[in-house]
């Protein structure tokens, strides 16, 4: 991963510094049912574009969450609609659309997310 080194915890932000992500609030359910808020860091130039996940519970303490399954992208627009989170396009140009379908913490800590391409067209 290209994260290796990120420092986590420590003082700094574990990722590398970045712009033109997006940091967001997600609902993530857990094993017993319960719902709780997480803030979302998707991509951004790393110097170069990223689509890399982080997620935190408390905005101080971030965990790696792998890669998303689009590709690396940065100045792309994010929303949350109707509980999904959408990421739409991006740069290098791209205009597909993600949508985060669920977020669930796993019994060992880790997250499992859940994601499908929105049946959008392309547009420019």
């Amino acid at each position: 991963s290209e994260n290796f080194d990120a420092p986590s915890p420590g003082s700094l932000a574990p990722w590398w510094a970045r712009y033109g992500h997006s940091v967001d609030i997600v609902n993530a359910m857990d094993n017993s049912g319960g719902s709780i808020e997480l803030m979302i860091l998707i991509g951004g130039f790393a110097p170069n574009p990223m689509n890399d996940i982080w997620l935190s519970h408390d905005s101080n303490c971030w965990n790696f969450s792998g890669h998303a399954p689009f590709s690396p992208r940065a100045w792309h627009s994010t929303v949350t609609f109707k509980g999904k989170l959408l990421v739409l396009g991006g740069t290098p140009l791209v205009n597909d659309v993600w949508q985060l379908n669920s977020l669930k913490i796993l019994d060992d800590g880790m997250f499992e997310l859940d994601w499908t391409m929105a049946e959008w067209s392309p547009r420019v």
